[in-house]
C-alpha cells in the first residue's frame, strides 16, 4: 500500500513538471505567433520619419483587429503627410508674398539713398515705403492669424465673402500692378440668388497686395 502510494504520488509530481514544461513551451510559442505581427508591426512604424511619410504599414492576413489598427494608423500618416505638404506649400507661398513688398521696401530705399532728391521726391519715396510696409503688416497678421487657428481655444470669427466681390477685387488688384494686364470676367454663369454667391470665410485674410 506505502509503495502504491509513493508510486502515485512520483507520478504525480512527474505529470506537474511535464505540465508545467509543455505548457511553458506551449506558451512561447504561442506568444511568438500572436506577437510576431505586431513586433512587425512596431518596427515598420519606427523606420517612418518625416523624410519618408510616403511608407505605409501593410495589412496583415487574417488578422481583422491588427488590421483596424493598420488602417487606423494608415489613415494617420495620410493625414500628417497632407499636413506636411499643405506646410510647405504655405511656406513657399509666405515666402514669395513677403518678399515682394519687402522688395518694394528695399528698392525705393535704395534708390532714394542713391542721389539727393528734393523733400517732395523723399516725400513720395517714404508714401511708397509707408505703403508697403502696411501691405507687409496687414499681411503678416493674417499669417499669425491663421496660424493660431485652433491653438489655445482660440476660434475664429467667420464672415459672409461674396465670390464675385473678390474676384471683382483681383481683377483691380493686377491692373494696379501693371494697366497692360488685360482680363475679362464671365459672370454669365453666376447664379442670380445672391445668397449663393457667399461663403463662409475670414475676411481678414483676404488681403491683396
Amino acid at each position: 500500500m506505502v509503495y502504491y502510494l509513493g508510486f502515485l504520488k512520483r507520478t504525480l509530481i512527474t505529470c506537474i513538471v511535464l505540465s508545467l514544461f509543455f505548457s511553458m513551451i506551449f506558451s512561447f510559442y504561442l506568444s511568438k505567433t500572436l506577437f510576431k505581427p505586431i513586433l512587425k508591426i512596431t518596427g515598420k512604424v519606427k523606420e517612418i520619419s518625416s523624410e519618408n511619410l510616403h511608407l505605409r504599414l501593410e495589412p496583415q492576413a487574417d488578422n481583422k483587429e491588427l488590421n483596424e489598427l493598420v488602417d487606423t494608423f494608415n489613415g494617420m500618416l495620410n493625414r500628417i503627410e497632407t499636413s506636411f505638404e499643405t506646410q510647405n506649400h504655405l511656406i513657399g507661398n509666405v515666402s514669395h508674398e513677403l518678399r515682394t513688398p519687402l522688395t518694394s521696401i528695399m528698392g525705393e530705399a535704395d534708390v532714394a539713398l542713391s542721389i539727393s532728391r528734393t523733400n517732395e521726391e523723399y516725400k513720395e519715396t517714404l508714401g511708397i515705403i509707408l505703403s508697403e510696409a502696411e501691405k507687409l503688416d496687414k499681411k503678416i497678421k493674417a499669417l499669425l492669424m491663421i496660424a493660431q487657428t485652433g491653438f489655445d481655444g482660440k476660434i475664429q470669427k467667420m464672415d459672409q465673402v461674396r465670390i464675385d466681390q473678390l474676384l471683382w477685387d483681383v481683377i483691380e488688384t493686377l491692373r494696379k500692378i501693371d494697366s497692360r494686364n488685360n482680363i475679362y470676367l464671365d459672370i454669365s454663369m453666376l447664379p442670380d440668388n445672391p445668397k449663393k454667391l457667399k461663403v463662409q470665410g475670414m475676411s481678414s485674410c483676404f488681403i491683396l497686395p
